[in-house]
C-alpha cells in the first residue's frame, strides 16, 4: 500500500497490476471516478504519447500514472502538460539528480535520453473540462533492457543516473508535489497568471536556443529554425529566415539538430 500525505489527490488510489493503458482505464470509467483519482501501474501493455505515437514500458520498470481533474476552466488546458512536466523535473530534483531537462513540448531527458512522456486528455463541455493527466517514466530500466526494445535514444533515472529509486517512492513523491503546485497555481482560478509555471519550464527547456528541425504534421514539410523562446500558452518562438512565427504542438514537432 502507497500513502499519500496529501489533501486531495490519490485519495482515491488505483493500483493495477497489468493495463493497457492507464489513461484510456480513467476516459472509459470517468462517471464511476471521483475527482482528481490516480490510476498507476508498472506493467502497461498499450501506453500512448502525444500524435498517437507508442510509449514502450518494461514490465516492472516503467512506472505510469494517470491524473483525473474533473470540471476544470478550459483556458488552462493549455498549460497543463507544461504543469505536469515541471512537476516531473521538480520530483526528479527532489531525488538530489540535477541534470534532467525538457524538450519541447512535453519529453523529460537526462543525457538527452528521453525518460519520460506525457500525454494530457481531455473531455470538454463549453468552458469547463476534464482532464486526464498522463506520465510515463522510465525508472529502473537498464540500457540493455532499452536497446533490446531498440529504442537507442531512450533512458531511464538508472541507465543515466546509476541510482536506484523504487518506483513506488517515485510516485509517492510525484502525486504529493503535483498538489503543492496545482494548489499553489490553480486554486484561486480567477487570478490565474501562467507567468510562473512558464518561466520555470523556460529555465529547465533544453529546445531553447538550440537549430531545430521543424516538421508540419499534416504536410510533413520540413524547414530549419532556431528555438528563441516559449511564450505564456505554451507555443514555441522560432526564428525562421530572420522573421519569428509560432508554432502549437498540435501542428508541428520539433527536432533539436
Amino acid at each position: 500500500m502507497i500513502y499519500f500525505n496529501t489533501k486531495h489527490f490519490a485519495k482515491n488510489f488505483i493500483w493495477l497490476k497489468k493495463i493497457d493503458s492507464t489513461n484510456t482505464y480513467i476516459k472509459n470509467n470517468i462517471p464511476n471516478l471521483k475527482d482528481k483519482t490516480v490510476v498507476a501501474t508498472l506493467n502497461q501493455t498499450n501506453g500512448r504519447g502525444t500524435k498517437n505515437r507508442k510509449f514502450y514500458s518494461i514490465p516492472g520498470k516503467t512506472l505510469a500514472i494517470s491524473i483525473l481533474i474533473k470540471n476544470i476552466k478550459t483556458k488552462i488546458l493549455k498549460i497543463m502538460p507544461i504543469f505536469c512536466s515541471n512537476i516531473l523535473i521538480k520530483t526528479i530534483t527532489n531525488f538530489n539528480i540535477e541534470n534532467a531537462k525538457i524538450k519541447w513540448f512535453n519529453d523529460i531527458l537526462i543525457n538527452n535520453k528521453k525518460i519520460s512522456g506525457i500525454l494530457c486528455e481531455s473531455e470538454i463541455e463549453g468552458t469547463i473540462c476534464n482532464v486526464i493527466l498522463g506520465v510515463g517514466i522510465n525508472i529502473t530500466a537498464t540500457k540493455k533492457e532499452l536497446l533490446n526494445l531498440n529504442l537507442p535514444n531512450a533512458g531511464s533515472i538508472f541507465s543515466e543516473t546509476q541510482k536506484f529509486i523504487k518506483p513506488e517512492l517515485f510516485l509517492q513523491n510525484f502525486i504529493e508535489t503535483f498538489e503543492i503546485y496545482y494548489l499553489k497555481y490553480f486554486e484561486n482560478i480567477e487570478n490565474f497568471n501562467p507567468e510562473n509555471i512558464i518561466s520555470y519550464y523556460k529555465k529547465n527547456c533544453c529546445t531553447i536556443g538550440k537549430y531545430v528541425k521543424i516538421v508540419n504534421i499534416k504536410t510533413k514539410h520540413t524547414a530549419i529554425g532556431k528555438a528563441i523562446n516559449i511564450t505564456n500558452n505554451g507555443n514555441i518562438l522560432i526564428n525562421f529566415n530572420n522573421k519569428l512565427i509560432q508554432l502549437n504542438n498540435n501542428n508541428f514537432s520539433i527536432f533539436t539538430l
